[in-house]
């Protein structure tokens, strides 16, 4: 486990904007840079472009305050864009997106269990990949809320190729359409199957708008990953 982990939403902003005493300035590629190095991801030990994170935040975080409230959303965006010049502003700014998480409206979603445990593991190893270059850009600036399911499907031959170069990056879990769940109800557990979910952007909004579970089931699946992948490369 990594000795750095957000305990809150309001963790990450602070580390994410540089606001207050942060147990860490680097990124989550720096500062698992010499387990990178150890496993051969990177070049003589200085290439960061070779890595990227496996699940940033941001941009799902974003979607999530779309998927649990999407009126208090856009208001916020309108009173904020109404404040600055010529009446611009991003809606994926780490600063907007701040200022949306200190909501009321969202209380409840920054509390959720599925966010909480999925930021504890944020700086995990099992969060950090191997990538070809020019990877984590295109990641970014393709929309798809940077979902790498998404993203590595559309790509599919280049992450065949990624697999044979870094057999020991578990990246199996990230390569399928589908994904299975299994949550904690009343009665026990609860096992939720989501097929083709990744084949498409639209498959997926589609899919957490019509019902917001699955949003915090994809969650689940984030930390599962993670943790997994953590125990299998160290």
């Amino acid at each position: 486990m990594a000795d750095v982990v957000f305990q809150s939403v309001e963790d990450f902003f602070n580390w994410k904007l540089n606001i207050g005493d942060v147990k860490t300035k680097k990124s989550v590629e720096e500062y698992n840079r010499e387990k990178t190095d150890e496993l051969k991801w990177t070049e003589n030990g200085n290439n960061y472009k070779k890595t990227d994170v496996l699940y940033s935040f941001l941009l799902i975080y974003q979607l999530g305050l779309k998927v649990t409230n999407k009126e208090a959303y856009i208001e916020i965006y309108n009173q904020e864009k109404s404040k600055t010049p010529k009446k611009r502003l991003s809606p994926n700014s780490p600063a907007f997106l701040h200022t949306c998480s200190q909501a009321s409206e969202y209380k409840e979603f920054n509390e959720s269990k599925e966010l909480t445990e999925y930021l504890k593991v944020y700086f995990s190893i099992g969060n950090v990949i191997p990538i070809w270059p020019g990877g984590n850009a295109a990641r970014g600036s393709m929309g798809l809320y940077d979902i790498p399911e998404i993203f590595f499907n559309i790509y599919s031959d280049w992450t065949k190729r990624l697999m044979e170069l870094y057999p020991n990056a578990c990246l199996d879990a990230i390569n399928s359409p589908n994904f299975i769940v299994k949550r904690n109800s009343e009665n026990g557990y609860i096992i939720k199957g989501y097929k083709d979910i990744f084949e498409t952007k639209k498959q997926f909004e589609s899919a957490v708008t019509a019902n917001k579970q699955a949003y915090y089931d994809y969650l689940i699946r984030r930390c599962s990953v993670i943790k997994s992948r953590e125990e299998a490369l160290s």
